[in-house]
């Protein structure tokens, strides 16, 4: 499997860039509070 890494730069006003942190925000922190509790699960099953 290969990671291609994409990086860009946001020119915008600071209220803009404050929506949007809290529009991916909203949108990522569920999945990544779901993958650490699945982490943590593999784990505790893995490590008696």
């Amino acid at each position: 499997m290969s990671i291609i890494t994409i990086q860009c730069r946001l020119v915008a006003s600071e209220s803009t860039r404050r929506q949007l942190w809290e529009l991916m925000a909203g949108k990522n922190t569920p999945l990544v509070n779901e993958l650490l509790a699945l982490v943590s699960q593999l784990l505790s099953v893995v490590q008696p």
